[in-house]
């Protein structure tokens, strides 16, 4: 008889790290989705999903995307609304210490701002820091940087931090090689946000340690740019009311740091994608900045010009062909002077007279009889 499974062993990583932080319907989604992964089923039908939870088939697969950016799932294939998905954690097998992905700007901040020591990819750092006791942290007090982190701490967060907290913000600083004045503006961003439980905070340590921010001037740019540039260029592609996530954030950060363009010219990129894609699309909006940054285009003056060249050359080609009026005439005409068939056709020449006398004949002959 087959056995009935009453549970279904969710990882610990997404209940401490991703849980608290995810919006409820993205967690719900995952939960669901990954409750039937766990029976064996590894085609999830995202209309049934939409109806269930009274969301939009397009919100699901933006879910299921969302997922996919983080790490944990992982989108095989999409075709009529059937998505076929893999997990990176299973019920029967999931890892003893999964590795932090590349975490969504959703919750954290996302972009990378100043002179940056390290790229961002795929992190290396573990979910989990190493085991600290209490001996360790009173080791590590007579380091006075130490000491300094842990009245920042206090301060910032406006409470005595706990062993548990100490032994966290000893991790930032041993182990992931965040200095203190980083801590500090980390903690200061977190308290604005309104978001200071000890999850939110290690996952935002993490995600500053991957990108290698290295002092107070980078963290503070980082922010800045996440919360004006990158939030504007969302704005005034008409998305709101989310972070940017991750692959908008490398663009974004390409179009400002690499490229080199002004809020101005990005605009002007994305305006001309809508138009062109009646949507936003960041790939699109990318290859438009590349043409330019090739032709050496740096103003919207000089985009109008491009532009102009453009139509006016496409202008030009389509007048060189249309045949001019007196080319149409001579078209019937063939090359030896020799009149087409159609030219040679003569037409009728009507003797009016004599019809209407034929009408008069016939109407008199209808009258006599």
């Amino acid at each position: 008889m087959e056995q009935i499974i009453f549970t279904t062993s969710i990882p610990n990583d997404f209940l401490d790290i991703h849980l608290p932080v995810a919006k409820p319907i993205y967690s719900v989604v995952y939960l669901h989705g990954y409750r039937q992964y766990a029976r064996g089923e590894r085609k999830i039908c995202c209309n049934e999903i939409a109806e269930a939870f009274e969301i939009s088939v397009k919100r699901v697969k933006a879910i299921w995307e969302y997922w996919q950016e983080l790490g944990l799932v992982e989108i095989l294939s999409s075709q009529d609304g059937i998505m076929e998905l893999a997990f990176l954690y299973s019920a029967s097998k999931a890892p003893a210490v999964a590795p932090v992905v590349e975490q969504s700007s959703e919750y954290v901040v996302g972009a990378v701002g100043g002179k940056v020591t390290r790229p961002a990819q795929q992190s290396t750092y573990v979910s989990e820091f190493p085991d600290y006791s209490l001996e360790d942290v009173r080791q590590h007090l007579e380091n006075p940087e130490v000491q300094r982190l842990f009245y920042t701490a206090n301060h910032v967060l406006c409470k005595q931090i706990n062993d548990i907290e100490r032994r966290m913000f000893l991790a930032f600083y041993d182990d992931l090689g965040l200095c203190v004045d980083v801590i500090s503006v980390m903690l200061e961003y977190c308290v604005n946000k309104g978001k200071t439980h000890n999850n939110y905070i290690r996952t935002v340590a993490h995600d500053w340690a991957e990108r290698g921010i290295a002092n107070a001037e980078e963290a503070e740019e980082y922010i800045r740019l996440f919360d004006n540039e990158y939030r504007e260029i969302l704005r005034f592609c008409g998305i709101r009311n989310r972070d940017p996530i991750g692959r908008e954030i490398k663009f974004m950060e390409k179009w400002l740091k690499v490229d080199g363009y002004n809020m101005e010219m990005i605009k002007l990129a994305c305006e001309r994608t809508i138009m062109s894609k009646a949507q936003p699309h960041f790939g699109y909006t990318d290859g438009i900045i590349k043409r330019w940054k090739k032709d050496d285009i740096h103003t919207a003056e000089q985009v109008e010009a491009l532009e102009k060249e453009y139509y006016d050359s496409i202008k030009a080609t389509r007048l060189m062909r249309k045949p001019q009026l007196g080319a149409r005439k001579k078209q019937n005409v063939k090359r030896n002077g020799v009149k087409s068939r159609f030219q040679n056709y003569k037409g009728r020449k009507w003797d009016y007279d004599k019809l209407a006398q034929m009408e008069h004949d016939y109407l008199n002959k209808k009258v006599a009889e």
